[in-house]
């Protein structure tokens, strides 16, 4: 069991001794600053123009940095050539790796292509991304027998997908 303690007496003579010390402390050192000249106030404002010299404590005493030299010319910005178009080969890989899992009716009757993992009706844009490009095809037409036929519409540079679209390359006869 846990035994209270009235707060008024938990002050014995031994927390009244040391509490006089305490304030005979703290009142001897409020007479001893009393007592010492008064500060000027007007040396205690600070001045805007005023600087202060104050050294990097990173630094060693008496180090001063070199002066700065005159502004570096601007470096010429490397020219960057051309994004290359992907060939028919890549243009084949990429359509090979394309997710194309099948055929659903929608709504209204009008069948979607399962593509990427999402339906797809006509009309809509797939794009792929796949090594250093975008691929970006239209869904051209769908056949519930035969599946998706995708259109070719061009690739873009993965790393600026805003950019315009790559030309495509000519089909082989």
């Amino acid at each position: 069991m846990i035994r209270r303690v009235h707060p008024r007496r938990a002050h014995t003579p031994a927390f009244r001794r040391i509490g006089a010390g305490v304030w005979a402390v703290a009142l001897l050192a409020g007479v001893g600053a009393a007592a010492g000249p008064a500060p000027d106030p007007e040396a205690s404002r600070w001045d805007p123009g005023q600087t202060l010299d104050l050294r990097n404590p990173f630094l060693p005493p008496g180090y001063t940095p070199p002066a700065p030299d005159a502004a570096p010319e601007p470096a010429a910005e490397p020219e960057t050539p051309a994004p290359r178009a992907p060939n028919l080969e890549e243009w084949r890989a990429a359509e090979a790796a394309l997710d194309q899992r099948g055929v659903v009716r929608g709504g209204r009757s009008q069948p979607l292509a399962l593509i990427e993992g999402q339906g797809r009706a006509v009309g809509d844009v797939v794009e792929m991304r796949r090594g250093a490009y975008r691929y970006r095809w239209r869904v051209a037409a769908i056949d519930l027998r035969f599946g998706p036929r995708l259109e070719r519409l061009g690739a873009v540079p993965a790393d600026d997908p805003e950019g315009d679209l790559l030309p495509l390359p000519e089909d082989e006869p």
